[in-house]
């Protein structure tokens, strides 16, 4: 009996050691730990559909087809023994694409009569593929081509997409269709290409290939791992500073506020200053105290406190916004600073605000300038 040019399918692996057998192509390890597996499902058991299917995969791949078909017998006669053909949709599929594989037309028939549903209403590519390896045991080949091309116009899975180039080809090299054939040809020839460059080396690759695979798969994923700590702990560290900052700041703008709660009451001081000595009594007229300061200032001599008070008391009576004016100009202001505008606003010279306040010249005559609002009557 010739085996077809397409390959065997399994459905998917119960067992990782034997899915990793059978890809890099160690059928004899695949059959062996497919026939463990159903030891297993048998003593716990579970149900042996797809470890059945597992090992007539392994013998097909093997080229021992009698045992291949007694194997996808065994699955076959576990689900017709279970009567819930609904629940082994998928394994039918598989059994009816095996059977084809292995020519066995007339299981393959009660596979067809027990699957329901048709895979080109609602695509399902594997069913395409039995379906299609189906009516071409069959040698229902127009069948054959339309499933066939459902297959290749979809091109999700290499294998199938291959196969069902190659069956294209072939099938229309048969029936002399010179076109289509080159036409599948040339798609044939290109996935061949394809897997030249890429499938041929996954295919030759050996169990140790394959655990090292595994072990750079690890690797890589270690290095995402650490990755994505040093990430975090980056994040971590931005946050951390930006609480920081945020609190240098609020400590600035409270210092700041503090600072100018400070100069606020510093002024509101100065001007309660100003309001006193603006109440107070005089001692003697205003005029007079004035001209005596005047007269006292053409010789150097030193004032009390308290002639510094009348000095006050007298100009806060012949100007009354004089006060307000300075706190105004000034906002916080020195003793001596006082002194000066006082004396400025009574008309005295450098030189005799010099004499009556023992500042420097220097310092004067830039107080002097500085403060020349003192002159403006629009402010009295």
């Amino acid at each position: 009996m010739g085996i077809t040019q397409e390959t065997i399918r399994i459905p998917e692996l119960r067992s990782p050691t034997r899915n990793l057998f059978y890809e890099v192509q160690d059928y004899p390890n695949a059959l062996k730990y497919g026939i463990k597996e159903v030891e297993m499902c048998r003593q716990t058991g579970k149900d042996v559909v797809l470890p059945f299917m597992h090992i007539g995969g392994s013998y097909a791949a093997l080229d021992s087809v009698q045992q291949s078909v007694s194997a996808c017998d065994s699955a076959y006669a576990h689900i017709i023994t279970s009567g819930d053909f609904s629940q082994y949709q998928a394994s039918l599929v598989f059994l009816l694409y095996n059977y084809s594989y292995l020519h066995e037309t007339q299981k393959a028939k009660e596979c067809s009569a027990l699957i329901e549903g048709n895979p080109l209403d609602e695509f399902d590519e594997l069913a395409c593929m039995a379906y299609a390896l189906y009516y071409k045991t069959l040698g229902l080949n127009d069948s054959a081509i339309i499933y066939f091309k459902r297959v290749l116009d979809d091109a999700t899975d290499f294998a199938n997409t291959y196969d069902a180039a190659g069956s294209l080809f072939r099938l229309y090299n048969r029936a002399d269709d010179d076109a289509n054939a080159l036409k599948y040809a040339k798609v044939y020839i290109h996935l061949n290409d394809s897997l030249n460059f890429g499938k041929r080396q996954e295919l030759a690759a050996t169990v140790n290939n394959q655990y090292q695979y595994h072990l750079d798969q690890k690797k890589e994923q270690q290095l995402k791992d650490e990755k994505e700590r040093y990430k975090q702990s980056f994040v971590i560290v931005c946050l951390l500073a930006l609480l920081l900052a945020c609190i240098a700041y609020i400590l600035f703008v409270r210092r700041k506020n503090r600072h100018a709660q400070q100069l606020t009451e510093q002024a509101e001081q100065n001007k309660r200053v100003i309001k006193m000595l603006h109440q107070s009594e005089l001692e003697g007229k205003a005029e007079d105290v004035v001209q005596a300061v005047r007269e006292s200032a053409l010789g150097k001599g030193d004032m009390t406190a308290a002639d510094w008070k009348k000095l006050y008391q007298a100009v806060d009576e012949l100007y009354p916004s004089f006060k307000d004016r300075l706190l105004q100009e000034l906002g916080t202001f020195t003793e001596q600073q006082m002194q000066v505008c006082y004396l400025m606003r009574i008309g005295l010279s450098n030189r005799q605000i010099q004499n009556m306040t023992n500042l420097p010249r220097s310092t004067v005559w830039r107080w002097v300038k500085k403060y020349d609002w003192v002159h403006s009557p629009a402010k009295q």
